[in-house]
């Protein structure tokens, strides 16, 4: 028996290839339709076979859904002769070399239609031949040029392009327009159309929920980035799983100890892996929609996120700002109840880019995507604990300017500061990003979530109406503990210097009554500032054990920002909540 493997490559670039939030859907349910099922039909129109050799034609049952096959189990996968088809890997198994050529023929032609700017490589080979035997050949996929001549597409920007049509939404007929359309952006038009507008049965494990698709069906559409984040910031958060290799590597070492397991089955043991990973991150998100978002959901208006990606470990989605810190606790709380194939939960480490829409895409995406690396520092710099699961971290930045570089590298240039006090030389980190989400000892409060826990008592500390529709902006108009401009003047004494910063703080918790906290408040705040029985309490930056003596650093700065993200909007427009992209 012969194995065919598909690599594509260079995903992202064909993902986020225009800069519009509709052809960012378009593509991922493209990509996601193209990698789980087309692939597959082919595979098994090419007659595919089973480990065991048997050959099993698609049914009637499954012929004409795709959602049955997208949904298939890894049992139902390997009884077609599917080893792998998520990530970008696919693998397949064939009787013979002469129908794997003929499967790759045929994917070839698929790619080519369907996925243009991917770059993919194949390699054929026998099941129990070596990993070192197999050699790779890259696919060679041609586009009409971008010559003069050519209208280039005016949606995407991207491409040679002809008069395009569009299908009106009570009408089934496509109607000619005036506009250029390249014929990839067409048929992501289309496929957009018909996954969304007509909620048809398709539900790729890769990029949508059960939840989404049920607000498409009420009418609830998705536009741009504009529409989505309303008068609010637009978040971009991109998550990660950490040590997912090293994890795997041990996973399968504990099945097969004696490393003597055919190719065949360690695709099954890395299959049963990171798809127990994948359906971890799936229903972890979905649950953490579903509650994030599903009362402040207004009828007839965009939805307040979308996702873009869902792969095995990795997750990128956009939301409205305020709700993106609660968001990434939702779904990280939801993973660590549910552990994965290795019988621990999933960590991973989340980065949070907010700013303006108006920024572009590409840029928050880089942003949040350093971010994340900075978290996945964070973790592996924690001391590992007996199951040698690293913990989950959160890293974010909030962009108020119209540009930033590297988050941090601007972090290091603002956020460091040194002078000299008396015969002292002082060092101030005026941030404690990236935090952690869970400590290793889980009977103590991570460090993320008591500065969350003080970021809600000071911006509502009564919780006055209880019963207030979440994300109606009500809960912004409560009295909080400290006035606003006294938080932004403290905040900005912080690069001034330790005394002044002190200076401030006693004089604005003079009117603070701490003692009216609950006991969940006053026990973050001890563990964030110090004890509250004497006037050290308020000592505004902790000393550091593992600097020079006088190196200070303080989470008030980033307990601040949370406390004005509330308050963080932008100029509405009058026609926001109504324009659409239709292309």
């Amino acid at each position: 028996m012969y194995i065919a493997q598909l690599e594509c490559k260079r995903i992202q670039t064909f993902l986020f290839a225009s800069s519009r939030l509709r052809d960012m859907v378009a593509a991922n349910a493209l990509l996601g339709h193209t990698l789980r099922i087309e692939l597959v039909k082919a595979a098994i129109n090419n007659n595919s076979c089973s480990p065991e050799g048997t050959t099993s034609p698609l049914t009637g049952k499954t012929t004409g859904k795709d959602t049955a096959i997208s949904d298939w189990s890894t049992t139902e996968m390997f009884s077609h002769g599917i080893l792998s088809r998520d990530g970008g890997h696919f693998y397949a198994l064939f009787p013979d070399k002469k129908k794997a050529e003929s499967f790759i023929t045929v994917a070839h032609s698929i790619l080519q239609e369907n996925l243009p700017g991917i770059a993919a490589e194949y390699a054929i080979f026998e099941h129990n031949s070596p990993q070192s035997q197999h050699c790779f050949t890259s696919l060679t996929f041609t586009q009409p040029p971008e010559l003069p001549i050519f209208a280039r597409c005016q949606q995407s920007g991207h491409g040679a392009a002809e008069k395009s049509t569009k299908r009106l939404l009570n009408d089934t007929k496509l109607q000619p327009t005036k506009r250029y359309i390249s014929r990839i952006t067409s048929k992501k038009n289309e496929h957009f159309y018909n996954t969304f507008k007509k909620a048809i049965e398709f539900t790729s494990g890769d990029y949508a929920s059960e939840q989404m698709q049920q607000w498409v069906e009420d009418e609830k559409s998705i536009s741009d980035f504009d529409a989505l984040a309303g008068s609010d910031y637009l978040a971009v958060i991109s998550a990660d799983g950490n040590n997912m290799g090293a994890r795997f590597k041990q996973y399968l070492n504990k099945k097969d100890p004696n490393h003597q397991a055919s190719f065949i089955d360690n695709q099954k043991c890395a299959e049963a892996f990171f798809s127990s990973a994948r359906n971890a991150l799936k229903t972890a998100t979905q649950s953490a929609l579903n509650n994030t978002f599903d009362e402040i959901i207004e009828q007839n208006k965009p939805l307040p996120f979308h996702l873009l990606m869902l792969g095995g470990d990795d997750l990128l989605l956009v939301c409205r700002a305020k709700q993106a810190h609660k968001l990434v606790q939702a779904i990280d709380t939801h993973l660590q109840q549910h552990p994965i194939a290795d019988d621990h939960p999933l960590t991973m480490a989340y980065g949070i880019a907010i700013a303006s829409y108006t920024l572009p895409f590409y840029r928050l995406y880089h942003c949040a995507e350093a971010l994340n690396a900075s978290a996945k520092v964070l973790a592996r710099s924690q001391a590992a604990p007996q199951n040698g699961i690293q913990p989950s971290g959160l890293d974010w930045q909030i962009v108020t300017q119209s540009w930033i570089d590297d988050p941090i590298a601007e972090r290091k240039k603002h956020k460091i500061v040194r002078y000299r006090e008396q015969t002292k030389d002082i060092t101030l980190l005026l941030t404690q990003k990236p935090y952690l989400l869970a400590n290793n000892t889980p009977d103590t409060e991570s460090p993320f979530a008591r500065l969350n826990t003080l970021a809600k008592a000071l911006t509502n500390p009564n919780k006055a109406d209880k019963q207030q529709k979440p994300g109606s902006g009500q809960e912004d108009n409560a009295e909080p503990l400290f006035a606003r401009n006294q938080l932004l003047k403290l905040q900005a004494s912080l690069p001034k210097g330790r005394l002044q910063s002190d200076y401030l703080l006693k004089n604005i918790s003079a009117k603070f009554q701490l003692n009216d906290l609950s006991e969940e408040v006053r026990k973050a705040w001890e563990q964030c500032f110090g004890s509250v029985s004497s006037a050290e309490a308020f000592s505004l930056l902790d000393k550091t054990e593992n600097n020079h003596p006088y190196c200070y650093t303080t989470p008030l700065g980033d307990l601040i920002e949370l406390i004005e993200l509330q308050y963080l909007q932008r100029e509405n427009t009058p026609d926001q909540d109504t324009k659409e992209s239709n292309g």
